[in-house]
């Protein structure tokens, strides 16, 4: 009878933390399956409407990919992430990341380290961390023919952000393990 109300305690306690979770403002709720956000190298055809200013940790995230998809520094500077783009390869106009939300969520003590990142960072109070699964493609927006296939079964792409002041920051990013 002991285990069993330990095991049930136990249970809840991992629990918690998810249904705590919900309404939280600051994590985004994750996007249906099929339907893609687009990043592109030119803001009005991008679905972000806060690359360059990461208010959210969604916002820091997306301003993070944007750093490297557009070559621009700056955006990097921004989210102060450590990591640069190369910005002497040619960027095709017609390339564009295409991403969802997976999950969204704030961190767990249970959460695993990815130790391959850099600076081996740990998740702490009022970190969020966003699962993106991202695809890259070619052509008109609109069109889908030219999209990297089998991306909705494919790991997601681990974002932890964490709040600096007024605005939130990169912390790492890893591929999902499994």
């Amino acid at each position: 009878m002991r285990f069993a109300l330990l095991a049930t305690y136990f249970l809840m306690l991992i629990a918690a933390p998810s249904f705590a979770q919900t309404g939280d403002p600051i994590v985004p709720p994750p996007d249906p399956p099929g339907t893609w956000r687009k990043l592109t190298l030119d803001d009005a055809t991008t679905t972000s409407r806060c690359i360059g200013n990461p208010v959210t940790p969604l916002c820091a995230a997306e301003t993070f990919w944007a750093c490297f998809l557009r070559r621009q520094p700056e955006l990097c500077d921004m989210v102060e992430a450590r990591m640069r783009p190369n910005v002497d390869l040619p960027r095709r106009a017609d390339r564009r990341e295409e991403y969802r939300v997976a999950y969204a969520r704030r961190p767990s003590p249970l959460d695993p380290v990815d130790r391959a990142t850099e600076g081996n960072m740990k998740p702490l109070a009022g970190d969020v961390v966003i699962a993106l699964i991202g695809r890259t493609c070619w052509g008109p927006l609109d069109d889908e023919s030219d999209c990297a296939t089998g991306q909705e079964t494919a790991p997601p792409y681990i974002h932890l952000l964490r709040r600096q002041g007024e605005f939130w920051v990169y912390v790492y990013r890893y591929r999902a393990p499994y």
